[in-house]
C-alpha cells in the first residue's frame, strides 16, 4: 500500500514545507481534501451570516452595520442551540489565526489618511482613550461585584 506523504493538500503530492514556512490560509495546509472542504464550508457559513447581516441592514435601512447584524444573528443561533459551536469552530479558528493578515489592507489605506490625521488625530486619540477607559470601568465594576458575591458565597459555605 502506498503511503501518502505528509504535506499533501487537495490530493496533490507537494513536498513538506521547510520549518518556519508561513502557511497562508489553506493553500499549503497538511491534511485531507475532506478537511479542506469542512473548513471551507465553515468559512462559507460565516460569510453567509455576514452577507445576511449586510442584506438586512440595507433592506431595512438600519443604522447598524451589516457585520454587527451578522454577529448578532450568529449569537442568536449559537445561544438558542440551532447551530452548535463546533459546527463553525475550525473555520473561525483559521480566520482568527490570520486576523492580522486580513487587516493589512486597512492598515495600508490608513497611510492615505495622514493629512486627515494631522488635523483630527488628537481628537480621535482622545475619543479612543476615553472610550477605552469607559469600557474598562464598565467591565471592571460588574466584574468586581461578581467576584465579591462569589467570595461571599464561598465564605458562607465554610
Amino acid at each position: 500500500m502506498i503511503q501518502k506523504p505528509r504535506g499533501v493538500t487537495l490530493g496533490f503530492f507537494l513536498p513538506k514545507p521547510p520549518p518556519g514556512y508561513v502557511k497562508i490560509f489553506l493553500l499549503i495546509q497538511e491534511g485531507s481534501f475532506m478537511h479542506f472542504l469542512r473548513v471551507a464550508s465553515q468559512i462559507l457559513g460565516l460569510i453567509v451570516l455576514f452577507e445576511t447581516g449586510k442584506w438586512l441592514s440595507a433592506t431595512l435601512h438600519l443604522p447598524i452595520p451589516g457585520g454587527i447584524l451578522g454577529m448578532g444573528i450568529l449569537f442568536l443561533l449559537l445561544s438558542t442551540g440551532v447551530v452548535h459551536d463546533q459546527l463553525l469552530a475550525e473555520g473561525a479558528s483559521i480566520l482568527l489565526k490570520y486576523l492580522s493578515f486580513l487587516f493589512l489592507p486597512l492598515s495600508v489605506s490608513a497611510i492615505v489618511l495622514i493629512p486627515f490625521m494631522d488635523l483630527y488625530g488628537w481628537k480621535i486619540l482622545l475619543v479612543l482613550i476615553t472610550s477605552s477607559f469607559i469600557g474598562f470601568v464598565a467591565t471592571a465594576i460588574p466584574a468586581m461585584h461578581v467576584v465579591r458575591k462569589g467570595s461571599a458565597s464561598h465564605d458562607d459555605d465554610r
